[in-house]
């Protein structure tokens, strides 16, 4: 008879030890998962912080290359800005001057080396006042006597071969028509002037903004407050450049009077219009045929703000500005002034509370002032008809 016992076999104890081993591999493997999800949190976590980093990064950059386009794309109107008032500024040193300098008198020996002489003899020889201008001037001239000649050409030009004031630039009609055009103006200009393609091209295009901005004003009945509008708004806008450049050169030099104000935060606030108060030219009560330039403030700046734009920033400018003001602005907040609410923007020390506020619509009835305009899509003809009707303007960088 057989008897059976409890005693675990060979079999049971390999079962009982692969059993040990699997529930240590699971305890391990649950110890790893432990481990990798701890550190994908981690990384999850640093990846937020990243990610908003790069978001950061990116909208600077953004702000930076819209600050550094806008410089761009106004500075082929501040050059012709200050090219028309450099001009202006010859003729009336010309007019001024007790001896005529339509022809000056120079010992040849003194032009021998800038001039060739048409004779072997010594002496005195007749050179005329365009010879002995700097290089650089004498292009600026006949980059600006070559435009003008541009412009007598077009006016031959029958009107359904010249640009569509209708379409814009760019347009399918209008780049035919330009393709026509152009090599018609070379030809046309040669040999006096020989334009390259790129120039003619820029030309053309402020031109033809000018004019379709005239259209579309005379369309809607506007274009006799045009001017004014345009010459107001070219003043701020050129102010608004001077205050980026000269407060991007104060942090450049870590100066203590700016390095307190968080800079992205300032350029963003410099960058915007609404920050800057308007400048009105207006009739001098005390010589009414002489015209002042009036700065208005708003009733929403905070003497802080007011005291870094002009005492800080503005003075700052005017220091390494090579092209200076023309016109001294005058400033009487008490008088000068228009009641505006602040930009929702704004930081706290910018602005004061303001109580029983009412909404002053006078800048926009006296000045045309338009806070929205956008000046980079103004053009040089108006900009310059405006000056024309305002003797002795600013000279802005």
């Amino acid at each position: 008879m057989a008897y059976q016992t409890n005693e675990p076999t060979r079999d049971d104890n390999d079962a009982l030890t692969d059993n040990r081993r699997l529930s240590q591999e699971v305890s391990d493997l649950r110890a790893k998962c432990l481990q990798l999800e701890r550190r994908n949190n981690e990384l999850t976590k640093h990846t937020a912080v990243v990610a908003t980093e790069i978001a950061r990064l990116r909208e600077d950059n953004e702000f930076l290359a819209g600050v550094n386009a806008e410089f761009g794309s106004e500075n082929d109107d501040l050059k012709e800005e200050v090219n028309e008032l450099k001009t202006k500024l010859e003729q009336y040193q010309i007019r001024s001057s007790s001896e005529s300098l339509d022809v000056i008198d120079v010992p040849e020996e003194r032009l021998a080396k800038r001039f060739k002489s048409d004779g072997s003899k010594k002496g005195k020889k007749t050179v005329h006042y365009a010879e002995i201008q700097p290089k650089e001037e004498q292009e600026e001239q006949r980059e600006k006597e070559a435009r003008i000649e541009m412009k007598m050409i077009l006016k031959t030009i029958k009107p359904n071969d010249n640009l569509d004031d209708n379409e814009t630039f760019n347009s399918p009609k209008n780049v035919e028509i330009r393709s026509r055009l152009i090599p018609e103006l070379r030809k046309a200009m040669f040999p006096n002037y020989k334009p390259s393609v790129a120039q003619l091209t820029n030309w053309l295009s402020a031109l033809h903004k000018s004019r379709r901005s005239q259209t579309q004003l005379k369309k809607s009945g506007k274009s006799d407050e045009d001017s004014r509008r345009v010459h107001n708004n070219s003043r701020v806008q050129n102010k608004k450049l001077r205050r980026i450049k000269a407060a991007k050169d104060l942090y450049r030099k870590g100066d203590e009077r700016i390095i307190g104000y968080e800079k992205r935060q300032l350029l963003k606030m410099l960058a915007n219009r609404s920050y800057h108060s308007p400048e009105i030219s207006e009739s001098d009560e005390e010589n009414p045929d002489k015209t002042i330039v009036c700065v208005y403030d708003y009733s929403w700046r905070s003497q802080e703000l007011k005291n870094l734009l002009r005492n800080v920033i503005d003075s700052h400018s005017a220091d390494i500005q090579t092209a200076k003001l023309q016109r001294p602005r005058q400033y009487d907040d008490e008088v000068q002034h228009f009641d505006r609410i602040h930009p929702e923007d704004a930081p706290q020390w910018s602005y004061i509370e303001q109580e029983d506020f009412l909404y002053d619509t006078e800048i926009d009835s006296k000045s045309g002032f338009d806070e929205d305009e956008d000046y980079g899509e103004e053009t040089e003809e108006v900009l310059i008809d405006s000056q024309k009707s305002a003797a002795g303007d600013d000279l802005a960088e």
